[in-house]
């Protein structure tokens, strides 16, 4: 809320949960969602906030890995204002028979008219069959292992044919290529000491960088935003910071002269 909220704003309307609690619950395929809290802030330039946060449960048999609802927000005089459409994703793990899990919906907007109550409504429940989870790197990890990539499960038995990073400074990139087995052995030694240390928002703009792993017709490619592991996937943008990165870049100059 910090960053939109921003500016010499000195007046606030605040209300707490639901004037009319109509439909703040659905069901669809065995999976419920229950509203539990939300909030309405109206300010002074005219825009709203509101937040909602929902309880997802799974009465099915099945593996939930993605759940989408509506969201409508509605006045006091049952006029719908505008609908939103949100989706809870599993990331690395679904929801399984009888677990539940909590979501956080919040947006801002200038509504027409003042804000008074909302309805929730799903739309899509999708099982692992349908939508896998996708796999996220989890913190004191090692890199090679964090991602799901088969090809890194044995790399060191297993070495790459080729290693290619690029560094891209300020736009102007710089190639390294490695092909020597023996170089490659030392590279990939370096890469599995490579750890999760922690996500960030940190974000670094021209200095986009990648290497890329060569396995017999099999590409396997790393992004990184500086020195830092960058994923793009379905959930948006994630960001790594990493632990012994350096001595991985470092040789691989070396290496390629």
């Amino acid at each position: 809320m910090k960053n939109i909220l921003t500016g010499a704003i000195i007046t606030m309307i605040f209300i707490t949960g639901c004037i009319n609690n109509r439909h703040i619950k659905d069901e669809l395929d065995g999976v419920e969602i229950n509203v539990e809290n939300t909030s309405i802030k109206e300010f002074k330039n005219g825009n709203t906030v509101i937040q909602l946060d929902s309880l997802i449960t799974n009465k099915s048999d099945r593996h939930i890995s993605a759940v989408t609802y509506e969201i409508e927000v509605y006045d006091k005089n049952d006029n719908l204002l505008k609908t939103y459409t949100h989706t809870y994703y599993g990331e690395n793990k679904s929801i399984d028979k009888n677990q539940s899990v909590k979501d956080h919906f919040g947006t801002q907007y200038g509504f027409e008219r003042k804000v008074s109550y909302f309805k929730v409504k799903l739309v899509e429940v999708r099982d692992t069959d349908e939508f896998p989870l996708i796999r996220l790197p989890l913190v004191g990890e090692y890199l090679y292992q964090s991602l799901g990539i088969s090809e890194f499960d044995n790399i060191k038995e297993n070495l790459p044919t080729k290693v290619h990073l690029h560094i891209d400074r300020m736009g102007a990139g710089t190639d390294y290529i490695i092909e020597d087995e023996e170089k490659i052995k030392e590279l990939v030694n370096l890469f599995c000491e490579i750890k999760i240390y922690a996500e960030t928002g940190e974000f670094v703009t021209d200095n986009y960088n990648y290497v890329v792993f060569t396995f017999g017709d099999v590409e396997k490619g790393l992004s990184f935003n500086r020195y830092n592991l960058e994923l793009h996937n379905y959930m948006g943008h994630h960001i790594y910071q990493l632990e012994n990165l350096g001595p991985f870049w470092q040789a691989c100059a070396e290496l390629s002269q």
